[in-house]
């Protein structure tokens, strides 16, 4: 999913760094989330770890005496993070005439750095109140400016072209040094800035074999130690599983990236025990973080037919709702999973987002930038809760967690 939506954002992007991102680094986050549901006494959940990933002072993932995994603030909470992707004040559809995703705040000029802020800062406004405690991929870079955690994918394959593909050659790596470099170089000091995909949904073939594992392993040495080299302070989070994780490419992961993460699409809200217990053993016990998951229906306000034929397809918008409701509280319920986010934000225009077409009701909001209340509401009833569940997932049952069999396997992001 991410990848299309990163190739319309890349022009995007890049003339942010050189703009939005100054002084990133100058308003250190202090996220916490409010009474009403989503946030909570900055002194509470705080345990005790055995085990800390990352800087201190920045976003770090940590492992309690229980053998929990958490996302730890700056300043030392244990959050298991919820998330929303893809926050931007636009999406264009294929007909010109319409209709298209324009955010209500959106009002002034695009180019200018006050007009993104002002935008920016009422669409948090929003994204908190409606219980999200942190934005995931794809969202506009002007967030690492602003008082929230976020997520980002450096999607480094999407800048290859031709032989600057092959992962063995000296033009492989200069290229993927300039592309990490140019992209984490403005961000090493943010302290917002919860940590970074290198790519997205990479085809990695579906072989368990040795050279599978070396260019995996030549990928994952190489991308972790140019993010590091010029960004020692964030979290190195994977690669974005489209769906599946290939057994070679977890395992030649382990020992180099700091997280797993995943795209996934189940239409029943359940998991695949086999997928999240090899993304968590064969990394040699990383946590896990799912990247992407969403349902969508086809009574949406948006008109959107799903003519793409994406998965994970559900009733209608009390489906969506009980969708996050189920998914989002079973993924706080095993230890090793540190966040999920919602893809995404807005709903597609009804003719097909611009680049490949796809319409889908995915959005929180409608193209009119009215939210789904049962989705909103489901959203702020169980972001309380998300923290307590997780706390206790290592004595948990997992009854209703695991899909029982092989049928209503979990769809794939595209």
């Amino acid at each position: 999913m991410g990848r299309v939506v990163a190739a319309v954002l890349v022009a995007v992007g890049f003339f942010a760094y050189g703009v939005l991102l100054a002084g990133a680094s100058s308003t250190p986050a202090h996220f916490h989330v409010d009474a009403a549901g989503a946030r909570q006494n900055p002194k509470q959940n705080n345990p005790q770890f055995e085990t800390l990933r990352g800087r201190e002072g920045y976003w770090r993932l940590g492992r309690d005496a229980a053998g929990v995994w958490w996302f730890v603030s700056p300043e030392g909470r244990a959050e298991f993070l919820n998330g929303v992707t893809t926050v931007q004040p636009t999406l264009l559809g294929r007909d010109p005439a319409g209709p298209h995703y324009v955010s209500r705040d959106w009002q002034s000029d695009p180019r200018t750095t006050s007009a993104k802020d002002a935008w920016a800062k009422a669409t948090l406004a929003r994204v908190n109140e409606f219980g999200f405690k942190g934005l995931g991929a794809w969202c506009d870079p002007v967030f690492h400016r602003h008082d929230v955690p976020v997520t980002r994918d450096l999607n480094v394959s999407t800048y290859l072209v031709g032989d600057e593909r092959d992962v063995f050659s000296a033009k492989w790596e200069r290229r993927v040094e300039q592309i990490i470099r140019d992209q984490v170089t403005p961000l090493r000091e943010s302290r917002g800035l919860v940590g970074y995909y290198t790519d997205n949904e990479l085809d990695w073939g579906s072989g368990d074999d040795e050279a599978t594992y070396r260019k995996a392993r030549r990928y994952f040495e190489v991308t972790t130690r140019l993010v590091r080299k010029y960004d020692p302070n964030h979290l190195v989070l994977g690669v974005r599983f489209r769906g599946d994780a290939p057994k070679a490419v977890v395992r030649a992961s382990a020992g180099l990236t700091d997280a797993q993460s995943v795209n996934y699409y189940p239409h029943d809200a359940k998991l695949d025990r086999e997928l999240f217990e090899t993304l968590h053993r064969l990394s040699g016990g990383q946590p896990v973080i799912v990247s992407e998951y969403s349902f969508h229906a086809l009574d949406g306000r948006s008109g959107n037919r799903n003519r793409f034929g994406f998965p994970a397809q559900v009733a209608d918008q009390g489906a969506r709702a009980e969708g996050y409701r189920n998914m989002t509280s079973r993924l706080a319920r095993l230890p090793y999973v540190v966040g999920a986010d919602w893809f995404q934000w807005m709903d597609e225009p009804p003719s097909g987002r611009v680049r490949d077409g796809e319409d889908v009701n995915f959005g929180v909001v409608d193209v009119t930038d009215r939210e789904y209340e049962l989705l909103v509401d489901a959203v702020r009833e169980t972001t309380p809760k998300l923290n307590g569940l997780h706390g206790r997932s290592a004595s948990d049952s997992y009854a209703d967690v695991w899909r029982e069999t092989d049928t209503a396997l979990a769809g794939t992001a595209e």
